[in-house]
């Protein structure tokens, strides 16, 4: 197939080697970057061992005539590229929203031509970090996660799509795009993992991000957890617990968080931790990970005390509302207290 993945950041260059490796043609496009002259033989490490030639275009249009597209683009981009997508995306392209926050995917799915089915992903399909040269670590590609198709894609069709894409990893989602969106723990793992090491952050030390995740770090994690938990209980759809999904994406034996982390941390899956708050596990998690679980704890009534502190710590320190960027919050309703107006369970 002819796939156009929209980001050419570390998961969008695993995305794209995974595609490739399954013999699709594959191009990354940089939404708003200058883009290479020519294609550059991509080297990947790790999950993936290989040495790819994949070909770089630059701007919106260069999706073309790709029969799927593959978003692996932050939140901080969704205000600029989803209406262009709305304007570029025709019939009989798929859009495969990877990793999804804040419920993006319907947004876009109400927005979209008939014809163009949107489907959800609560996370994304490999853990990657960008080494020297062109380089990608790929920390893991998971086994198997959820998928959620947007009304009025058919949920048969959407399986079998993805599965022709990336092989046989993906179910479909019990409590559809509602129940995909609540399954993304890497909000809660990166929240706890900043407030854990704000001084090696300052200090700019070289820190590696599960070794550093010890046991007081897992009891908030586990504590913020809890609360999303809660959350997808009161809209009546089943997630699971970070723990299970830790057990399920990095292969490790399933145990308290504290261990399960520590065996992977044993195994070399995990990058070093970021060197600066300016980086997307703040300015893209924070607003659009735990403020819209805020937000939907308010709708179902649910208390979210440690969510709540967790993005006004981190707002102190980086000295900002992190609540504020989240324009999804609005633009779908979730900032109003009833959750059976939202039109978003199952």
């Amino acid at each position: 197939m002819q796939v156009a993945v929209l980001g050419s950041g570390p998961v969008g260059r695993a995305t794209a080697g995974v595609l490739a490796g399954q013999g699709h043609a594959v191009r990354l496009v940089r939404p708003r970057g200058a883009a290479p002259e020519r294609a550059l033989p991509l080297r990947f490490q790790g999950a993936l061992e290989a040495s790819i030639v994949i070909p770089f275009a630059e701007g919106m249009d260069a999706i073309g005539d790709a029969e799927a597209v593959v978003l692996a683009i932050p939140a901080t981009a969704y205000g600029d590229v989803l209406p262009a997508l709305v304007r570029l995306a025709r019939p009989g392209t798929s859009i495969v929203f990877g990793g999804a926050l804040s419920l993006a995917p319907l947004w876009l799915a109400r927005r979209v031509a008939a014809g163009v089915p949107v489907i959800a992903w609560g996370t994304t399909l490999a853990t990657a970090s960008l080494l020297d040269g062109d380089a990608v670590r790929v920390g893991t590609i998971r086994a198997r996660f959820d998928i959620a198709p947007l009304p009025p894609a058919d949920p048969a069709a959407a399986l079998a799509l993805c599965g022709a894409l990336f092989g046989d990893r993906f179910d479909l989602a019990a409590g559809g795009v509602l129940a995909s969106a609540l399954s993304n723990v890497n909000p809660i793992a990166h929240a706890v993992q900043v407030m854990g090491n704000l001084s090696r952050i300052d200090r700019q030390e070289a820190w590696p991000l599960f070794g550093c995740f010890t046991e007081s770090v897992a009891a908030i994690c586990t504590a913020l957890d809890a609360e999303r938990m809660a959350i997808a209980a009161a809209f009546g759809v089943p997630v699971r617990s970070i723990e299970t999904h830790y057990h399920l994406s990095y292969h490790v034996p399933l145990g308290p968080l504290a261990v399960t982390v520590a065996a992977m941390e044993a195994r070399g899956l995990g990058p070093n931790g970021p060197t600066t708050l300016r980086h997307r596990y703040v300015e893209e998690d924070m607003p659009f990970g735990l403020a819209f679980l805020e937000a939907l704890g308010r709708a179902a009534d649910v208390a979210t005390p440690a969510l709540s502190g967790a993005l006004t710590l981190l707002g102190a320190a980086v000295r900002q509302d992190l609540r504020a960027p989240n324009w999804l919050v609005g633009a779908l309703g979730l900032d109003r207290a009833d959750p059976a107006a939202l039109g978003i369970q199952g």
